[in-house]
């Protein structure tokens, strides 16, 4: 029998003890950069040297780790019973064998290192497993691919003997249909136009993460920064310029850091479609180049608001089949798209794309009710709280903030309880809700896995159901349904129960 690629046991590229060594020097970093710093600026010479000192061992057996785990870590392809086999570790082994059937995903992703050195990471993602199994993180592109390429079509081509399988030319599937590159100018547009709340989330997380770390490393100063924060927060409150200033600079910085995620993210986006599959490839800090068969997609979500819609523009996400712990890391996010783009992605993934639905079902007016008690609850908490805090100085003031607020909020639910609809077709599923974001769901009905009905006692005098849909690319939960919808869940598990089509 002649011999087949990846038989024999081998290890990454040789340059793979660097990315080991620098990944084992950034986890120390990110753990104890504060203490090192204090070293730094430390004025004891003896504690300096007794630091750096400790450096200097720790960087040794760095180098000895990086090496033994690099020595360790041999992988092959075992055809004869078609499985992948990773060996790895340094103070105890472990052996991960995973069947090529199981195997869901393959992913190669590059860093900015790694392009640097010119390698490859190869990712393998399993059914029914606890997270990421496989992770190889230097391999030369040839490598790379040509794993991709077999493990793909062993999946896909099961059925065939593994000599033909092998013998095929590894490289990716020909017969391209139609490739679209997202411009870098769309992509700006995209990251001008989406909602700023995502970037404006991650700026408090870091500041808030930032000086508690800080606060950590030097208590002593901790008074001092609390008191110089409640006197800058008192002088802006009562300081009306100081107040745009830092909403201004807050929604700027929101403003960078969203436009910053979606180019660094999604440069260089590019889909390609094949006969057999959907590729993706994009990102500038990690390079990611993702394929997947329509069978694996479980929901796709095109997400846009009046801005971009206007532009035409729209974001699709994909939602595969993914493993236990991995649902959230298998969607696949591809900004910038137009309604044609989008309508080729449909006419790929499923056979006969949806036209129009044949009922649909709002939620109860009790889902806004609620809402509105809701907010009438928090009203009278900040009414409450500013009276006694600012006395009736400012009563005015704060109680005409808070009439201004509620006349926003009130109608701005009314609109998003009349934008939300189930509509129900004879194969498919599509949720529509939002008013500014704007987001349809399409789920294929046989690649749904089950349906949760949940009834709280306030809502048992109504009769009305709050309904979460399971797929194995994650949950999508709709409130307050009213019992009418009970014979559609009877038509989508029939759906489910009558489908032979195979979806994993």
């Amino acid at each position: 029998m002649p011999e087949k690629d990846f038989q024999i046991p081998q290890r990454q590229s040789e340059i793979g003890v660097l990315l080991i060594f620098l990944k084992v020097v950034y986890n120390f970093f990110r753990g104890f950069w504060v203490l090192l710093v204090a070293v730094l600026f430390s004025s004891s010479l003896q504690l300096k040297i007794y630091i750096f000192s400790a450096l200097l061992i720790l960087g040794v057996l760095a180098i000895i780790y990086s090496f033994l785990y690099y020595r360790n870590f041999l992988f092959h392809l075992d055809y004869e019973k078609e499985k992948f086999v990773l060996e790895k570790g340094v103070f105890s082994s472990e052996s991960i064998r995973i069947p090529f059937d199981r195997i869901q995903q393959v992913d190669l992703k590059r860093s900015i290192l790694q392009r640097i050195i010119g390698v490859y990471g190869l990712k393998i993602d399993t059914a029914g497993s606890k997270g990421e199994e496989i992770h190889i993180r230097a391999l030369s592109e040839n490598d790379a691919r040509k794993i991709s390429a077999i493990l793909t079509r062993f999946k896909n081509l099961k059925e065939e003997k593994t000599e033909e399988i092998s013998s095929k030319e590894e490289t990716e599937v020909s017969n391209e249909i139609w490739t679209h590159r997202v411009s870098f100018l769309t992509l700006l547009k995209m990251g001008l136009t989406r909602s700023y709340l995502r970037g404006f989330l991650l700026i408090m997380a870091f500041i808030i993460s930032l000086y508690n770390q800080i606060q950590d490393a030097f208590t002593s100063y901790a008074d001092q920064i609390n008191t110089y924060g409640e006197t800058f927060i008192s002088q802006s409150s009562e300081n009306t310029f100081q107040l745009i200033f830092i909403l201004s600079f807050g929604i700027l910085l929101s403003v960078i850091v969203t436009v910053g995620e979606v180019l660094i993210k999604h440069f260089n986006l590019n889909l390609q479609q094949n006969p057999e599959y959907l590729e993706i490839e994009m990102g500038l800090k990690t390079n990611t180049k993702v394929s997947f068969q329509a069978k694996r997609l479980q929901v796709l979500r095109i997400i846009t608001n009046p801005i971009q819609k206007t532009l035409n523009l729209y974001e699709a996400h994909f939602s595969l089949a993914g493993s236990e712990d991995s649902i959230g890391k298998s969607k696949i996010i591809a900004p910038g798209l137009n309604p044609e783009i989008l309508e080729k992605i449909k006419s790929f993934l499923y056979d006969h794309p949806p036209s129009k639905h044949k009922r649909f079902y709002n939620p109860h007016l009790a889902w806004l009710n609620r809402r509105f008690i809701v907010l009438g609850i928090i009203s009278l908490i900040i009414a409450g709280l500013s009276y006694f805090q600012f006395g009736s100085n400012h009563q005015i003031f704060y109680f005409f903030m808070l009439g201004l607020g509620l006349a926003i909020l009130i109608p701005y639910q009314y609109f998003i309880y009349k934008s939300i609809k189930l509509k129900i077709h004879d194969n498919f599923l599509i949720i529509d809700q939002g008013l500014w974001t704007q987001k349809t769901e399409i789920i294929e009905l046989y690649k749904m896995e089950g349906v949760s009905l949940k009834q709280p006692f306030w809502y048992r005098r109504r009769n009305i159901y709050n309904l979460i849909f399971h797929t194995a690319g994650g949950d999508i939960k709709i409130r307050a349904l009213p019992s009418e919808f009970l014979e559609e869940i009877n038509f989508m598990l029939y759906k489910i129960e009558s489908s032979e089509r195979a979806w994993m």
